[in-house]
């Protein structure tokens, strides 16, 4: 559990509130996903290809945003991106990158880079990951993570 010090508690113990100028200034930093995304997630440490796969890359999109927009947007991009499941996103062919950043709805951030650089960051993460593991347990470099290091 993670100790707060004493100059983030109000006097009753409860977490201090923002100061009414960074409410007005950062307003998505003051939603409920974030706050929760601060309780629960911000600065625990990440398990398992999906999960670490799916910090890259909205870690990516978020370059030049706030992760206040990002953690709106989480929804979306688990749907655009197969819950961002790395073989099936490294499956997704061009016309599919023109189909979500064509989203009308817009539930990721619909720039064409961003939304390629999920393709992109399954080849780099498992070219990487492969080249440590293979480097101890000896196996061939086709092999992913969840297979050469269990």
């Amino acid at each position: 559990q993670q100790q707060v010090s004493s100059h983030d508690k109000t006097s009753m113990g409860a977490p201090a509130r923002a100061p009414a100028w960074f409410e007005k200034v950062y307003r998505g930093a003051m939603s409920d996903d974030y706050r929760r995304y601060m309780a629960e997630e911000w600065g625990q440490e990440k398990r398992g290809d999906q999960a670490l796969f799916e910090k890259l890359c909205l870690e990516g999109a978020q370059a030049g945003l706030s992760w206040a927009t990002i953690l709106a947007k989480r929804e979306g991009y688990r749907s655009a991106f197969y819950s961002f499941h790395v073989s099936r996103c490294a499956a997704l062919c061009d016309s599919e990158i023109e189909k979500i950043v064509g989203d009308k709805e817009a539930r990721v951030v619909r720039h064409r880079g961003k939304c390629q650089s999920v393709v992109k960051m399954q080849s780099v993460c498992y070219s990487v990951c492969c080249r440590v593991c293979c480097k101890h347990c000896r196996l061939v470099l086709h092999l992913c993570c969840s297979v050469c290091c269990s």
